[in-house]
C-alpha cells in the first residue's frame, strides 16, 4: 500500500500509521496506549481510521469507547460495528489485527494537475503489470493474473460457492466502478478525442461483468465467462491508460 498512501501527498494529505495490534499479543497496557494515541489524533483534527474486517472512520469518542462509521450502513453487517469499547475491544477480536492510521491535511498549494495525474496512472499500469513492489506473496496475483487465479478457484466447487467468492466479487466490482468514476470526472482541455470516456466505459464494463460473477446461484462455467469478459474489458482500459499517459 506504500505507493498508494504516498500518492495522497499530491492532494496535500499525509498518511501516518499509528499502530498495528494483534489480539493474541496485545496486553491491557498496549491497548491503553493505542486508545490514547487514537483519541489524541482524533482530537487534533486528523481523520482517524481503524482497519479490522473493514475500514472504519472514528467519528467520536467518550468515556466508554470510540464511535465508528459503518461503511455498509447502520446495522447492515456485524463486521463493521458502531462501537469499539475501551479495554475489551469488543467486536474487534475476530482474528485479523487492528490497524489504526491517521490522515492529515498539509498546508500549502496543491501540485499542478498533471503532476498529480501522471503518477496515479503509472500506478494503475504497474498494478495491471504486477509490479514486484506491490505484492509480497507469490500466491496472490494482480492485474490479469488475479482474474486467472479467480477462474482457477472456480474449478473447486467448495471454494467457488463460499461467501468469500461473493464478497470479493462485489468488492472488486465496486473498485472497477470507482475507476470508471475517476475517468468520468477526468478533465483536461487537450483531451477531446473520446479516449478518457472509452477508458471509463471499459472499467464500468469490467465492474458489471465482475458483479455478474458474484452470483453464487449461477454455475461456474457462466461465472468464468463473466470473469473472462471482465478481464478483457479491464485489459482494454489499461491499454487506454497507456495511450493517455503518453499524451500527458
Amino acid at each position: 500500500m506504500e505507493r498508494f498512501w504516498s500518492l495522497l501527498e499530491n492532494l496535500n494529505l499525509t498518511y501516518t500509521q499509528l499502530g498495528v495490534y494483534f489480539e493474541s499479543s496485545t496486553d491491557v497496557e498496549q491497548r491503553k496506549v493505542m486508545e490514547e494515541t487514537t483519541r489524541t489524533a482524533a482530537a487534533s483534527g486528523a481523520v482517524v481510521g481503524i482497519l479490522h474486517l473493514d475500514h472504519q472512520v472514528v467519528t467520536g469518542f467518550d468515556a466508554g469507547g470510540f464511535s465508528l462509521a459503518q461503511p455498509w450502513g447502520v446495522g447492515a453487517v456485524d463486521s463493521a460495528p458502531q462501537r469499539m469499547a475501551y479495554g475489551s475491544w469488543e467486536n474487534f477480536n475476530h482474528g485479523p489485527p487492528v490497524l489504526v492510521y491517521a490522515l492529515n491535511r498539509k498546508q500549502g498549494e496543491l501540485r499542478l494537475p498533471l503532476e498529480i495525474l501522471r503518477p496515479s496512472l503509472d500506478l494503475a499500469i504497474d498494478v495491471w503489470e504486477e509490479s514486484t513492489d506491490l505484492t509480497e506473496n507469490t500466491q496472490y496475483g494482480m492485474g490479469g493474473a488475479a482474474y486467472d487465479n479467480w477462474m482457477t478457484g472456480l474449478s473447486d466447487p467448495i471454494v467457488a460457492n463460499q461467501h468469500g467468492a461473493w464478497w470479493n466479487a462485489v468488492v472488486w466490482s465496486e473498485c472497477k466502478s470507482m475507476a470508471a468514476n475517476y475517468f468520468n470526472a477526468f478533465e483536461h482541455p487537450s483531451l477531446t478525442n473520446g479516449l478518457v470516456s472509452e477508458i471509463a466505459a471499459n472499467y464500468q464494463a469490467a465492474a458489471d461483468h465482475t458483479m455478474a460473477a458474484s452470483d453464487l446461484s449461477v454455475n461456474g462455467e457462466a461465472r468464468s465467462a463473466a470473469i473472462e469478459k471482465a478481464k478483457a474489458a479491464e485489459s482494454d482500459a489499461v491499454s487506454g491508460i497507456r495511450k493517455l499517459r503518453e499524451l500527458l
